[in-house]
């Protein structure tokens, strides 16, 4: 939300029902359950990487009958979902069929078809982009910074350009590559943002380097990350030679690393990011 209150989009709720292969001479009941076990088995068959859905999210109804003489249970099994509980994450839901009670003894859950997997991507979106200027608060003493990048600079435009307090001197990135900046801070801070700083560049004018879009994490540990949200886009002209620009958080948050994706620049065919300085404000 512009105001930056909490929203949440996307499913709220699964309804799905229960079946049978044959008609019941009972009525049977039949209960489900999230199996945590199975999260580990899909993620090998599949290459994937989820984790479980937070069960402290979730609420099931965990039974539903099928009567007598019906293929197709009355009601269905529903899962809501506790979205405020949710961190920014990939899951996985198993939901199976635990325990079938019914008088007749011929009808069991299915070895093949008892259990249907819900997979999930929750984001968070932290990032006011109707706000581009600095963020209101103190800078940090980056001192005791370390900061590295995972795409090689051009001759003479070192990473560490970027916390040496001197406006002049910059990183760039080498041509067509959006690389991905890291920051330790060496202890955990409450940051209300981010800053970079452009200028022209040896007194030409011109702006095709100039990043336009940034992908936004934080971490406690550096192993970690929780996405943000894209911070852009930033405009740049000929009038405007050089300028400080801000990535301002909806909700302040606490971290001791910080991570830049470089999503763009101004001319993305034919050139890597570069900037100046790069700040954070508490």
């Amino acid at each position: 939300m512009a105001d930056g209150t909490p929203s949440v989009t996307g499913l709220k709720e699964l309804k799905f029902p229960v079946y049978l292969t044959r008609e019941a001479t009972v009525d049977v009941e039949a209960k489900i359950g999230a199996d945590e076990s199975l999260v580990a088995v899909y993620n090998a068959s599949k290459g994937t990487d989820y984790d479980l859905f937070p069960l402290e999210a979730l609420n099931i109804s965990e039974k539903v009958t099928i009567p007598v003489g019906q293929l197709r249970s009355a009601d269905s099994i529903k899962v809501t979902f506790d979205c405020e509980k949710l961190d920014p994450g990939k899951y996985l839901l198993p939901l199976t069929i635990n325990s079938v009670i019914s008088k007749d003894k011929g009808i069991c859950a299915s070895t093949t078809a008892s259990t249907v997997y819900y997979t999930f991507t929750v984001s968070l979106d932290n990032i006011n982009n109707a706000k581009v200027s600095v963020p209101e608060g103190n800078k940090i003493d980056r001192s005791t910074w370390s900061i590295i990048c995972d795409d090689e600079p051009e001759t003479g435009f070192l990473i560490t350009n970027l916390i040496d307090g001197d406006r002049s001197t910059d990183w760039k990135g080498t041509k067509n590559v959006k690389g991905s900046i890291v920051v330790d801070m060496k202890e955990e801070h409450y940051l209300k943002g981010l800053s970079f700083y452009y200028h022209n560049g040896e007194g030409a004018i011109r702006y095709y380097d100039a990043p336009t879009y940034f992908q936004v994490y934080v971490s406690m540990d550096g192993e970690k990350w929780v996405a943000h949200g894209q911070a852009g886009r930033y405009s740049y002209s000929t009038s405007v030679l050089e300028n400080e620009y801000g990535i301002n958080f909806f909700v302040p948050v606490t971290c001791r690393y910080f991570k830049l994706k470089i999503d763009g620049v101004y001319n993305i065919s034919r050139y890597g990011a570069r900037f100046a300085e790069l700040d954070a404000i508490k």
